[in-house]
C-alpha cells in the first residue's frame, strides 16, 4: 500500500483506458474523485481532477500536518457518456519523522 507521512501530498492518479484495445482514453464526460480518512471523515466529494495527458488523469491533495493516520479511501468516479464507473483505491497515512 502507498503510504504518505502527515503534511505530504498524496498524489491520486489513474489511468483510464478502453477495454477492447488497452489503449490511453479521456472518458467523455467527466473524472472526479472522492476521499475520506481513516476517521470515515469526507476530505473530498466529487472533486474534479486535472487530465495530464491523454488517459492519465490525477488530483494532488495536501495530507494535513495533523492528518488522521491509518488508511484512507476513495473513489474515483469516470462517466463517460452514460456509463459510469467507480474504482475504489486506498493508502496510508503515517506520522511525520523527524531526520
Amino acid at each position: 500500500m502507498i503510504q504518505y507521512m502527515q503534511g505530504e501530498t498524496a498524489v491520486l492518479a489513474f489511468e483510464s483506458r478502453l477495454w477492447t484495445t488497452n489503449a490511453l482514453t479521456t472518458p467523455t464526460t467527466s473524472y472526479t474523485v472522492d476521499l475520506w480518512d481513516s476517521e470515515d471523515t469526507q476530505k473530498l466529494t466529487t472533486q474534479a481532477m486535472t487530465e495530464d495527458s491523454t488517459g492519465k488523469i490525477s488530483h494532488n491533495y495536501a495530507v494535513g500536518a495533523t492528518g488522521a493516520l491509518g488508511t484512507w479511501y476513495g473513489t474515483f468516479n469516470l462517466t463517460s457518456g452514460s456509463v459510469v464507473t467507480m474504482e475504489p483505491f486506498e493508502f496510508e497515512v503515517v506520522k511525520r519523522r523527524s531526520p
